[in-house]
């Protein structure tokens, strides 16, 4: 449970259904998916990089008529985009499970042309995070998401200032690397089903021969054992939720009297809300379906 507005209150569940209470000071453990078995499935570095640099000249293109419609002399050309190692890491939510995925840092360099002045370079590092979304599940699939940082200038002037060229590259990099790459899975990929995720360097120190590898679900059959005729299951209920006193040494209210709790609860890797206006020792039901 994480109260909105820096309310005091904070608990998450760190798993299906484990409930943890106290002030979060790190991230839930990621709950999968686990590393890959084989390389049945493979997504290279290489691929993810021409993919953002396509993408990369599209903004380019943009930003250049965006210039020539403003009067502007100054145009943009996308001088690089370098691949830095991929590694197996796990997200960082502080508000909800996490997962494994593989994170594929890339730095683009975009050169800008300014006549009589000289040219100057826009660095922008873009994480690609490859992930199994629904891993747990027999439907799990690939996905791509390119996720842009802050831009930095190489021997900035005055002059990126008045042009504002460094300001309308990277907010057209944000709001055009928000979104999946869909153009990069369905092309690359026949087959984008997974179970499961891992990156594979092949020994090399080569990082564009590195590949993100996974293995492909397999239909389960349902079990047939039970116990007195019924399938196994564990069902969780949220019934009640107690705001319980802090007071100070003066025996002030320590918080706000009337807090706004927002109780987001995670089972079977769906999320659940409540949110309820609560007092020192009120006492509420929940009304959650289990």
């Amino acid at each position: 449970m994480k109260p909105p507005n820096n309310s005091p209150i904070t608990m998450i569940f760190c798993s299906m259904f484990l409930l943890c209470a106290g002030q979060i000071a790190a991230q839930p453990p990621a709950i999968g998916p686990g590393p890959n078995t084989t390389q049945a499935g493979e997504l290279s570095v290489f691929t993810l990089t021409v993919g953002v640099k396509a993408k990369t000249l599209d903004i380019v293109n943009a930003t250049n008529a965006q210039l020539e419609a403003a009067g502007e002399s100054a145009r943009v050309s996308v001088k690089e985009v370098k691949a830095l190692k991929a590694s197996r890491v796990p997200t960082q939510f502080d508000d909800r499970p996490n997962s494994m995925i593989v994170r594929a840092p890339l730095f683009v360099n975009i050169e800008v042309h300014i006549p009589v002045f000289g040219n100057r370079f826009i660095h922008i590092p873009i994480d690609v995070n490859v992930a199994c979304d629904g891993w747990q599940n027999p439907t799990g699939n690939i996905t791509v998401r390119a996720v842009p940082g802050p831009a930095s200038i190489e021997g900035g002037s005055i002059i990126e200032d008045i042009i504002q060229v460094r300001g309308l590259i990277d907010s057209n990099v944000r709001n055009n690397f928000t979104q999946p790459l869909p153009s990069v899975v369905p092309s690359m990929l026949a087959d984008p089903r997974c179970k499961n995720i891992g990156v594979t360097d092949f020994g090399t120190a080569i990082v564009t021969d590195d590949a993100i590898h996974f293995d492909r679900p397999r239909i389960v059959r349902p079990i047939i054992g039970t116990v007195g005729g019924l399938t196994p299951t564990v069902e969780v209920t949220f019934n009640r939720l107690k705001r319980l006193p802090a007071r100070d040494l003066r025996n002030r209210v320590v918080y706000r009297e009337v807090e706004q709790i927002a109780l987001n609860a995670f089972a079977n890797y769906t999320q659940l809300q409540k949110i309820v206006s609560m007092r020192e020792g009120d006492d509420v039901a929940l009304d959650l379906r289990p």
